[in-house]
């Protein structure tokens, strides 16, 4: 599984590689989280990399995680981006 403690997991690692662990494709991920299949493209591209709170907690919900993993990978996408 996918350590969320590891620092640096960013939160297009993150969503890739859960979603694989979990054998979720993904239109699966998307429905699951009540998404599109472009924004699960786009998370895991790293162009959506500073998602909306609500969000969060949606991506969270899909890959079966706590919203504060996926909110560390989140902020840490973010401190890299302005590096």
């Amino acid at each position: 599984m996918t350590d969320p403690h590891d620092g640096a997991l960013t939160l297009s690692t993150l969503v890739k590689t859960r979603r694989r662990e979990l054998k979720l494709s993904m239109s699966g991920m998307a429905t699951a989280g009540g998404f599109t299949k472009q924004y699960v493209c786009m998370l895991e591209s790293g162009v959506a990399e500073n998602p909306r709170a609500s969000h969060i907690r949606m991506i969270a919900d899909a890959l079966l995680l706590k919203p504060e993993v996926v909110l560390a990978a989140a902020l840490g996408s973010q401190d890299g981006a302005n590096v």
